[in-house]
């Protein structure tokens, strides 16, 4: 296929629109004290986001999604086995994957009260009583491409740590792939 494709952007623009919903739901519930806040917010941004993807496959405007939804399964079965043996059993491919394991084990790694940030970098959080901030990246590598500030970091989280330029990077590096190899259970 040539040229973009537009429903593909589209797709990616409402997970964007629904995000930025999510993020605002979430600061008016911690504004009204509700600690299960962003449960429920993940929950309905979950139904809103599965809906739309089902419709975009229903009306056969999305080829590559059928994939994404073969995988989206996985990772769904990969976290409902992490809500009962603490396992997962499919690698991510890309950082939006890394994203969602991230935060699906971020309390194991000592991260705690994470807010969505919609530009560099992209978590502010709370770590052993301070607050951080937090880059996510599939590829370490990625944030040296990516022409990142370390100084504006504090972390950087990743899947796998591929480069030796550790002067071009956060303090402190987290590689998913070594940090939970003892939740990966293919």
């Amino acid at each position: 296929m040539y040229g973009p494709d537009y429903a593909k952007i589209n797709a990616i623009n409402r997970a964007k629109k629904l995000q930025e919903e999510s993020n605002n739901a979430y600061d008016e519930a911690k504004k009204r004290g509700h600690e299960a806040g962003s449960k429920e917010v993940t929950i309905d941004l979950k139904q809103k986001l599965r809906a739309e993807i089902l419709d975009e496959i229903k009306k056969g405007k999305i080829s590559e999604i059928k994939e994404l939804e073969l995988r989206k399964a996985g990772l769904e079965d990969s976290i409902e086995n992490c809500g009962k043996k603490h396992t997962f059993k499919i690698e991510p491919r890309g950082e939006f994957e890394t994203e969602m394991l991230f935060l699906t084990y971020a309390h194991h790694l000592g991260f705690y009260e994470l807010v969505r940030n919609n530009k560099y970098p992209d978590y502010f959080a709370k770590k052993d009583g301070k607050k951080c901030t937090i880059e996510l990246e599939y590829l370490s590598g990625s944030f040296i491409s990516h022409n990142h500030d370390p100084l504006k970091a504090d972390n950087l989280v990743c899947w796998r740590h591929n480069t030796e330029q550790i002067d071009r990077l956060p303090k402190q590096v987290i590689e998913l792939k070594s940090a939970l190899a003892h939740f990966y259970k293919p």
